[in-house]
C-alpha cells in the first residue's frame, strides 16, 4: 500500500510541466546601462558596425562598451525618434514624431534643410511612417497623404496618390517603398475599395486585395520582400503576394497587433507584437505559413527586431529598453520555464533519454530529452544544500550528496545510515561517485572519504578510521579497478587502506585535484585547481591549460561523452576538449556568455544522447549549435592624441622629435563579449605582443624613428582578428643630423680661426704697443745718458780753453760736434749697425783720449764671423762702461792705461766685452765711498735697464762685471761682459 501511494504521488508530481518554453539567454539594456529611455522604437546597424536606437528621448549609439546619446543639447530638437536609416554617404537619418527629419554626420546632429516642406503639410497627415534616402532624395511616408519625395534642391512631389495610408521601408537590397491606398475615384470605402501599391525609384505596380482578406481591426502596415513573394501585414492580416502575378497566395488573420515585421539576413522572419505579447521568430517562410514560431520575450511589447552582422539578435521594447541574444540555439530553463530556482547545482544521467536536475533550493527535477516540455518536479528535500547527484541503475536510486547523503526511493527521500555516530543521519558528502560494478557509492567530504553499500545504503568504510582525514575532493575507480583519490595535496592511489603517491616526480600531481575521469584508452583525466587539465597515461603527460585555450586553469567538473570529448567546467566558462586526428593534437572549444550561456560559472555538465546540458547559477542550459566562427572585427580607431592634442594620422604621420607622447584610443565592435575584449598590441613587428583589456594605450617619450602601431582583438573563441596598423614617424632632433654637426664643426672652426686671428692681432697690437713703450723708455734712457756725456765733453773743452790750448779746443770741439750730431741722430733710432756703433765709440774714445792727455789707449776688435754692416744693435750700450773704465779705472792710474773692446758671436747672441787694466771696479767703488764724489754716475744703471727692456724671457740679456787679478791676487783691471740676443733685437 505504501509503495502504491508513492507511485501515485510520483505520478501526481509528474504532471507538472513547464510554465513557458525555455528561452535563449538575453542581456537586457536599460537606462541603468546608459540608454536614454526604456521606450525604444527602432534599431539599425550602420556600415561601421555601431548599433543605433531610436527612443522617445533621443538617439543612442552603442559600441559594446557604452551608449553615446544624442538629444536636444546636440541639436535633435524633436526627441521622439520613430525611424532610423543610413544613406549611401554614411549619414544616419532620423524620423521624429513631429515629422521633422535630422541626420547624424561627423558626430554632430543636423536638421534636414527642407523640414519646412514637411511642415507645410503638418495639418494634413497624421504621422510619418518610414524614411528612405537614395541619391540625396528623401522619401518620407505621410499617413493619409502617401509618399513625398524631397529632392536635393528643395523641390518635391508625391509619386503616389495622396490617399496612400502608409509607407514601409523594406529591408532588402532594392529598398522598396511599400504602401497601400484606397481605390481611386471612390466615394465610399468598402473592403473591395482597397488596393496595394508597390513603389520604388525603378517601378510601380498595383494589385487588388479580395474583400475577405481585410478585417478592419486596425493595426499597422508592414512589408517584407522575399525571393518570390511579398509578405505584408495590415488590418489584422498576414498576406503573401506572388511577385509574378501580383495575386494573394496565402493569408492568415491574427488577433494580436503587429508592431514589427521584418526579415533577417539569413531568411528568418521576425514578428513583433504590442500589448506585451512578445516576439516570434520563424526560420523560413514555410515555418511562418505553418505558424511554427519560436516565441520570445513574452511580457514585452516589441517595436523592432534586428539581426546584426555577427549573428546577434536585438529586440527593442516599449517598457524595458533593449534585449540582446548572441545565440538562439541555446535553451535556458529558469523560473520562467517552471523551475522554482534557477541556480542549478548538480546533474545526473539516468539513461540516453533522461537525466536529473537539482537546484539550490533543494528542488529536484527529471528531464525527458525526447519530450522537453515535461520537466518533472520530484519531491524536494528539506535541507537545500546539494553538492552532487549520482544515479544507481542497478537499484534505480537517485543519490544526492550535501549536508546529508540521501537517496530517492518510492517517491521519498531516505538518509544514508551511519551506525557509528549518535546522529545516524550525519553522513555528508561534497561529491558522490558510483563504483564500476554499481554496488557501491563513494562519498568525499572534509574529513576524507567513505564507501556506501548501494543496496543497503549503509556506510561500509570511513577513511578517518585509518587516520586518513585529509580533505578529499573526488574518487575514481579506473578500468583496471585502481582507486584514485583527489585531495588538496594532489592525486593518490587508495590501496590496502592506504594512500600511495603515483611515484612520479611531477609538479601537477602535487596540487589540488578537483575531479578525475578516464577515457576509453585508459588515459586518466585530472582536473586541477590552478594547473588546468592533465592527461596521464603511462609515461605520457599532456597538459591543457589557459595557454592551450582553456577559459581557466581552475577546474570545477569533468565529463567524458561517448565520443570521448572531454567537457570541462570552470568558473570562467565551459570547455570542450577533443582530439583532432588530422592535426594529431587536442583542440579546445569554448562556451561562455559570449556564446549564449547565461553565466560563465559552471556547476556541472553532462551529455545525454546528442544533447549537452550545463548547470549554471542562472539556469539549466541545453547547448545548441553555435554560429559559425568569425574572425574578430578589425579594431576601430577612435582618436590619436599626441602631446595631449588630437591628430589625424591620415593627414599627418610625421612628427617632430618633441611630439613623442602618443595615446591611441580604439575599440572593437563585438557585442557578444559585452565589453570584455582582449587586445594585443606592439609598436614594431620585431617586438613581443603586449596584452590589455583597455581601449587605450599610452606611449610616453618615444624615441625618434619609424613606428607601426599594430593592434588586434580576440574574439569569443580565442582567435585573433584582423589587425589595425597605423604607421607614423618621429623625426630626429636637428642635432642628430650630420648636416647640423658638419655645419656646427665648420662654424666652430671658423670661430676658432677668427678668435685665433683676433688673438694674434691683439697680441701683435699689444706687442707693438709694448715695443713702442720700450722704444720710448729706451729713448728716455738715451736722453738721460746724453746730457751726462755732453756735460763731460763741455768740461773738457772748458779745460782746453782755460789752459789756452786753442788748437786742441778747436779740434776737440770739431770732433765733439760730430759726436753730438751722431748721438742726436741715434736717439731717434732703436737700432744701428755694429759698424756705426764702433765708429761712434771710436769718436768718443778719441775725445776722451784728448781730454785726458793720452793717458790710455784702446783697441776695438770685431770677430771675423760677424758682419758688422748687417748686425743691428741698440746704440751706445757699451759707452757707459767704457766711460766708467776711463774715468774710474784708468785716469787715476800712473801708467798709461789700455781698454780692449771685443765683439764676438755665440749662437744667436752677440758677446761684447770691455776690458781695462785700471784699478779695478770694486777698488774704485771703495775709493768713491771714502771720498764722497760730487758726481754720481748713472750711465751703468741706465745701460742695465736698457738691456733688461731688450731681453727675451727665453734668452735674457746679461751683464757680468768682474775684477781681473793675477796669480798673487793683485787687481789687474776690470772685465765687463754683455750678452745680447740678436733675434730679440731684430723684432724691434
Amino acid at each position: 500500500m505504501k509503495k502504491l501511494w508513492g507511485i501515485l504521488l510520483f505520478g501526481f508530481v509528474a504532471i507538472i510541466s513547464l510554465a513557458q518554453s525555455p528561452q535563449p539567454f538575453f542581456r537586457n539594456f536599460t537606462t541603468d546601462h546608459g540608454l536614454p529611455s526604456p521606450e525604444v522604437y527602432e534599431i539599425i546597424q550602420d556600415s561601421k558596425g555601431f548599433i543605433w536606437f531610436g527612443t522617445d528621448n533621443g538617439v543612442s549609439r552603442f559600441n559594446g562598451y557604452e551608449f553615446e546619446n544624442f538629444g536636444f543639447e546636440d541639436g535633435l530638437l524633436n526627441n521622439v525618434v520613430f525611424y532610423l536609416k543610413e544613406d549611401e554617404a554614411g549619414r544616419i537619418w532620423m524620423g521624429t514624431m513631429s515629422g521633422n527629419l535630422y541626420y547624424h554626420e561627423k558626430d554632430s546632429i543636423f536638421p534636414f534643410p527642407f523640414n519646412d516642406v514637411i511642415e507645410q503639410f503638418r495639418e494634413q497627415f497624421h504621422s510619418t511612417n518610414g524614411i528612405l534616402v537614395k541619391k540625396d532624395t528623401v522619401y518620407l511616408g505621410l499617413s493619409g497623404m502617401g509618399v513625398i519625395a524631397i529632392y536635393p534642391d528643395g523641390t518635391y512631389n508625391f509619386p503616389l496618390n495622396k490617399q496612400a495610408e502608409c509607407l514601409q521601408t523594406v529591408k532588402s537590397n532594392t529598398d522598396l517603398l511599400l504602401c497601400y491606398q484606397k481605390a481611386v475615384n471612390k466615394t465610399s470605402v468598402t473592403p473591395n475599395d482597397w488596393a496595394w501599391n508597390f513603389y520604388s525609384d525603378e517601378f510601380q505596380f498595383e494589385t487588388k486585395i479580395p474583400s475577405f482578406s481585410l478585417a478592419f481591426s486596425g493595426g499597422n502596415f508592414f512589408g517584407v520582400e522575399l525571393a518570390n513573394h511579398y509578405l505584408l501585414n495590415t488590418k489584422g492580416q498576414f498576406l503573401l503576394i506572388q511577385k509574378n502575378n501580383k495575386s494573394v497566395q496565402w493569408q492568415s488573420a491574427i488577433s494580436n497587433n503587429v508592431s514589427e515585421l521584418s526579415m533577417g539576413p539569413d531568411g528568418e522572419i521576425f514578428v513583433g507584437y504590442t500589448e506585451k505579447k512578445g516576439a516570434e521568430i520563424y526560420p523560413d517562410l514555410t515555418a511562418f505559413t505553418e505558424r511554427r514560431p519560436l516565441v520570445l520575450l513574452a511580457g514585452n511589447s516589441i517595436t523592432d527586431i534586428m539581426k546584426d552582422r555577427a549573428g546577434g539578435y536585438w529586440f527593442s521594447t516599449l517598457e524595458q529598453g533593449v534585449f540582446y541574444c548572441s545565440n538562439f540555439s541555446y535553451r535556458v530553463y529558469n523560473e520562467q520555464s517552471g523551475l522554482t530556482n534557477a541556480n542549478i547545482r548538480a546533474l545526473a544521467v539516468k539513461d540516453s533519454e533522461s537525466f536529473y536536475v537539482a537546484a539550490d533550493d533543494g528542488s529536484v527535477y527529471k528531464m525527458n530529452t525526447k519530450n522537453q516540455s515535461a520537466l518533472i518536479h520530484l519531491p524536494g528535500i528539506d535541507e537545500p544544500e546539494i553538492n552532487e547527484m549520482v544515479y544507481s541503475p542497478h537499484f534505480d536510486r537517485l543519490w544526492i550528496g550535501g549536508i546529508r547523503i540521501r537517496y530517492l526511493e518510492d517517491g521519498h527521500w531516505k538518509y544514508v545510515l551511519d551506525r557509528n555516530v549518535f546522529d545516524k543521519r550525519a553522513a555528508a558528502s561534497k561529491r558522490l561517485v558510483l563504483s564500476r560494478d554499481g554496488n557501491s557509492i563513494w562519498g568525499c567530504y572534509a574529513q576524507g572519504f567513505m564507501k556506501i553499500d548501494a543496496r543497503s545504503s549503509e556506510i561500509q568504510y570511513r577513511s578517518s578510521e585509518d587516520d586518513l582525514k585529509q580533505r578529499t575532493l573526488t574518487f575514481y575507480e579506473d578500468n583496471d579497478h585502481h582507486n584514485w583519490i583527489g585531495n588538496v595535496s594532489g592525486i593518490y592511489e587508495f590501496k590496502n587502506n592506504q594512500l600511495t603517491s603515483p611515484g612520479v616526480d611531477y609538479a601537477l600531481f602535487s596540487i589540488r585535484v578537483e575531479d578525475i575521469n578516464q577515457m576509453q584508452d585508459s588515459t586518466l583525466v585530472l582536473g586541477t585547481k590552478g594547473g588546468g587539465i592533465v592527461l596521464w597515461k603511462n609515461e605520457s603527460r599532456i597538459v591543457i591549460n589557459e595557454e592551450g585555450g582553456l577559459t581557466s586553469n581552475m577546474i570545477e567538473c569533468l565529463f567524458i561523452d561517448q565520443k570521448q570529448n572531454i567537457w570541462v567546467g570552470t568558473l570562467n566558462g565551459l570547455n570542450k576538449i577533443s582530439y583532432d586526428p588530422l592535426m594529431g593534437n587536442f583542440k579546445v572549444e569554448n562556451f561562455t556568455m559570449a556564446h549564449g550561456l547565461p553565466s560563465n560559472e559552471i556547476n556541472d555538465v553532462c551529455v545525454v544522447g546528442e544533447d549537452v546540458w550545463v548547470a549554471t547559477p542562472r539556469g539549466l542550459v541545453q547547448l545548441g549549435k553555435s554560429p559559425s566562427q568569425q574572425n574578430e572585427p578589425q579594431p576601430l580607431l577612435k582618436a590619436v592624441w599626441v602631446n595631449n592634442h588630437s591628430v589625424n594620422l591620415d593627414q599627418q604621420h610625421v612628427f617632430n622629435y618633441y611630439e613623442n607622447n602618443f595615446q591611441f584610443h580604439f575599440l572593437t565592435l563585438n557585442y557578444k563579449l559585452a565589453g570584455r575584449i582582449n587586445y594585443r598590441y606592439r609598436l614594431e613587428e620585431s617586438e613581443k605582443w603586449n596584452y590589455t583589456t583597455n581601449t587605450s594605450v599610452n606611449f610616453p617619450r618615444l624615441s625618434p624613428g619609424e613606428y607601426a602601431f599594430e593592434i588586434q582583438a580576440q574574439n569569443e573563441d580565442g582567435r585573433w582578428g584582423i589587425p589595425l596598423l597605423l604607421e607614423f614617424r618621429i623625426l630626429s632632433p636637428y642635432w642628430y643630423n650630420w648636416i647640423f654637426w658638419l655645419g656646427l664643426v665648420l662654424i666652430l672652426l671658423f670661430l676658432m680661426v677668427w678668435l685665433y686671428r683676433k688673438r694674434i692681432l691683439q697680441l701683435k697690437h699689444e706687442a707693438a704697443i709694448e715695443r713702442e713703450m720700450n722704444l720710448l723708455k729706451q729713448s728716455a734712457l738715451q736722453a738721460q745718458m746724453n746730457p751726462h756725456f755732453v756735460f763731460n765733453c763741455l768740461n773738457a773743452i772748458q779745460e782746453f780753453i782755460a789752459s789756452d790750448e786753442k788748437t786742441k779746443a778747436a779740434h776737440y770741439l770739431s770732433r765733439f760736434a760730430q759726436l753730438v750730431r751722431a748721438t742726436l741722430h741715434l736717439s731717434m733710432e732703436p737700432l744701428i749697425s755694429l759698424e756705426e756703433e764702433v765708429g761712434i765709440l771710436e769718436n768718443y774714445l778719441e775725445l776722451e783720449k784728448i781730454r785726458f792727455k793720452n793717458r790710455f789707449d784702446y783697441h776695438i776688435k770685431i770677430a771675423a764671423e760677424i758682419q758688422a754692416f748687417e748686425t743691428m744693435i741698440p746704440p751706445l750700450l757699451l759707452q757707459p762702461y767704457i766711460e766708467n773704465a776711463i774715468i774710474h779705472g784708468l785716469v787715476e792710474k800712473e801708467k798709461v792705461g789700455l781698454i780692449d773692446i771685443d765683439y764676438s758671436q755665440e749662437g744667436n747672441c752677440l758677446l761684447m766685452e770691455v776690458r781695462d787694466n785700471g784699478l779695478g771696479i770694486f777698488h774704485s767703488q771703495r775709493n768713491k765711498q771714502n771720498t764722497a764724489p760730487l758726481h754720481k754716475s748713472v750711465g751703468m744703471s741706465i745701460s742695465r735697464k736698457r738691456l733688461t727692456l731688450l731681453s727675451n724671457k727665453n734668452h735674457p740679456g746679461s751683464i757680468h762685471i768682474k775684477e781681473l787679478k793675477d796669480q798673487d791676487g793683485k787687481v789687474m783691471g776690470t772685465l765687463v761682459r754683455l750678452r745680447l740676443d740678436l733675434n730679440q733685437i731684430m723684432d724691434l
